[in-house]
């Protein structure tokens, strides 16, 4: 799933520990990203988006408490 705003991006992946790893190595070597933040890292017995390739929202859609809950930045915006 991916989250995102005109300054931040929010993205959730979840698979195999391997494949999630190697993704996520990926991302952290990608000059196109920056300020890579691991929020959350955990197995999990089932996974929550089954049947998604990838699903996307516009963060100023989604509930303030919600953003800010997930976000390194003192304000919603």
């Amino acid at each position: 799933m991916l989250c995102h705003s005109e300054r931040l991006y929010l993205q959730l992946i979840e698979g195999g520990r391997k494949q999630v790893n190697l993704l996520y190595a990926r991302i952290l070597g990608d000059a196109r990203y920056a300020d890579v933040t691991l929020l959350h890292y955990a197995e999990i017995s089932e996974p929550r988006y089954t049947g998604w390739a990838m699903g996307q929202t516009n963060l100023d859609k989604l509930n303030t408490s919600t953003r800010l809950r997930y976000s390194a930045l003192p304000e919603s915006n």
